[in-house]
């Protein structure tokens, strides 16, 4: 297999799910050899790509959104495509990559279609917009789905001409050395949580999907049986774009007199360290479409509860390697969570079994052995095509 270079295109700077995927993924594929650059704009992102050693190009900013009548700024998403086109064509010029890897949907539509390469859109939503993503993947040379549940969607989305190119290639996380995580008090008292009482929590930025109201409603169900429960929201809104969601929870919060049992810290520095701090994670969102943070909490010793749907379906057995609860009520997170506080022992044998679960199957490293496949595929049926005289995205 020979090395190649590879350009990440991601249209946001702030950090997210898919952005830690990413940077995640930049050591190990630099293991194998390949040089790795990433094109994205200034932030969070650039900082930590730069710092996991590759090179880094500056481009604007795309969010994508579906238009509605409360939000018109979506208009200006799509209007920063031709931009952003221009400016990674300029890039792709110079640095001359071998791969183009397209980080999301926006991603993929900022290519300009003289691209000079093979691109990889790597699909990391539930979400998409069924017009949007038949073009994103006729552009596209191959399709990598980050879940079965991301797979079956795209395979509902995209005509059968395109399915070929999808690959399913689970997401992996960087596997955390647990002689160096501190213990479940400890980690409380670094970060200013109780000690000695039950502690539940979601870790997740503040996007109306993620359904942190169910667990608030949830906990406003739990506080008679479980006065010193304490809730924690951890996350943020890095994009500012849920304002008005998280108002929402906070009156939501204080309706339901809980204001001493649930906090809203903002961002963790440390998110494993938080996830080991609590007694359950508790994950309410339906259309999750893999759920890294369930691997997190797993690989720490932390039993989780989630909603049978989407990529935490298939990442959890229930009573076996976590808790999966049919449509994520309230009452159903609320009993759930019950059950599992109730029996420490019940606890204990999930989290054993998660954790050899998640180094079993969800090991970045396995992960960047699987897209290293698929850049020696791409590039293999780009030289087959060039050599045969057909046409090719080398233009």
């Amino acid at each position: 297999m020979r090395n190649m270079r590879i350009l990440w295109i991601n249209t946001v700077g702030a950090m997210g799910g898919a952005e830690r995927s990413l940077t995640e993924l930049l050591p190990p594929l630099a293991a194998q050899g390949h040089d790795m650059a990433v094109a994205c704009p200034h932030g969070t992102l650039a900082a930590s790509a730069a710092a996991a050693g590759a090179d880094v190009f500056p481009i604007p900013s795309v969010r994508l959104r579906r238009p509605s009548l409360r939000h018109t700024g979506w208009r200006t998403g799509w209007l920063s495509l031709p931009v952003a086109r221009r400016k990674l064509a300029g890039i792709i010029r110079s640095h001359r990559p071998d791969i183009l890897h397209a980080n999301s949907l926006a991603a993929m539509l900022a290519l300009p279609s003289r691209r000079g390469a093979p691109a990889i859109w790597h699909v990391r939503d539930l979400r998409l917009p069924p017009a949007a993503a038949r073009l994103a993947a006729r552009r596209a040379d191959a399709i990598i789905a980050i879940s079965t549940a991301v797979e079956t969607r795209l395979s509902e989305l995209l005509p059968t001409s395109e399915h070929a190119k999808i690959k399913l290639i689970p997401n992996g996380i960087a596997l955390p050395d647990s002689a160096t995580l501190p213990q479940r008090e400890e980690a409380r008292q670094r970060l200013g949580l109780p000690l000695g009482t039950p502690i539940i929590g979601m870790l997740a930025h503040f996007i109306p999907w993620k359904r942190h109201d169910r667990l608030i409603a949830a906990a406003a169900l739990l506080a008679e049986s479980y006065p010193q429960l304490h809730v924690v929201l951890a996350g943020g809104d890095p994009c500012g774009e849920h304002a008005a969601y998280v108002r929402h929870l906070r009156e939501q919060i204080a309706t339901t007199g809980l204001e001493k049992q649930v906090s809203l810290p903002g961002e963790m520095d440390q998110p494993l360290h938080f996830l080991g701090a609590l007694d359950l994670l508790v994950h309410p969102a339906e259309d999750e479409p893999f759920g890294r943070v369930v691997c997190e909490a797993m690989a720490v010793g932390t039993p989780v509860v989630a909603v049978n749907r989407g990529g935490p379906a298939t990442i959890l057995e229930h009573e076996v390697t976590g808790w999966l609860v049919d449509r994520g009520t309230p009452d159903e997170l609320a009993g759930a969570v019950k059950r599992l506080l109730d029996d420490d022992a019940l606890r204990s044998r999930l989290a054993a079994r998660a954790a050899a679960r998640v180094r079993e199957s969800y090991d970045i490293r396995v992960t960047a052995a699987r897209i290293s496949a698929c850049y020696a595929a791409l590039a293999r049926r780009a030289t087959a095509t060039e050599r045969g005289g057909g046409s090719s995205s080398r233009q």
